[in-house]
């Protein structure tokens, strides 16, 4: 088949399934009760399970809270504050790492933390 054949039966199956699909059939009955009929009960309708934070990458935003939270950490740490400036000097290595390998659970954590120590809890990253 030429390659003016093969875009001519592409062209004209892509038409025969628009006309297929479009065209209505008189003899469908309804799928949807009316107003006049009852919808059958169902039943309690589940909720759906809350999401799994393990699972919920940060954003660019929540990993420069996360970044400012540990520097707030360690410039209160009389151990940890010498370390601040090479921490603040890998900046982008810190939001890049965050936002490949930290999740929602972690971003809470860090959040929460008041000190080094609770910090360290949250896997310290």
């Amino acid at each position: 088949m030429t390659m003016m054949n093969t875009r001519f039966a592409t062209v004209l199956c892509a038409l025969f399934l628009v006309v297929a699909c479009g065209k209505k059939s008189e003899n469908t009955a309804p799928t949807t009760p009316t107003e006049t009929e009852a919808a059958p009960d169902a039943g309690p309708v589940a909720e759906a399970p809350p999401p799994d934070d393990s699972a919920t990458k940060l954003t660019d935003a929540q990993c420069g809270e996360v970044y400012d939270k540990i520097v707030s950490l360690m410039e209160a740490d009389k151990e940890e504050k010498p370390y601040v400036k090479s921490f603040k000097g890998e900046h982008d290595k810190f939001i890049a790492n965050c936002l490949e390998n930290a999740n929602k659970k972690d971003y809470d954590c860090f959040l929460a933390a008041k000190n080094i120590a609770e910090k360290e809890a949250c896997g310290g990253k």
